[in-house]
């Protein structure tokens, strides 16, 4: 675990009963946001809202999802 409440909370999530494909993009975005690239966040929280729309999701992954797009603004 990080010292980053937000990877944190992406982590959480990823570890969760999540589908395959869900657990790779969150993948993504906790490497985004170690990076430290100009506009990490920007582009994570773009990714996290892209991601929250997944029909995939229940609902309580998608609140998780929800509060990190609301931790990254």
């Amino acid at each position: 675990m990080t010292n980053d409440p937000v990877i944190n909370v992406l982590e959480e999530v990823s570890q969760e009963d999540v589908p395959k494909n869900v657990q790779e993009k969150l993948s993504r975005i906790i490497t985004l946001l170690q990076s430290e690239a100009p506009l990490c966040k920007c582009k994570a929280r773009d990714a996290v809202e892209e991601l929250s729309h997944d029909v995939a999701l229940e609902d309580f992954t998608r609140t998780q999802l929800l509060n990190v797009m609301v931790m990254l603004e």
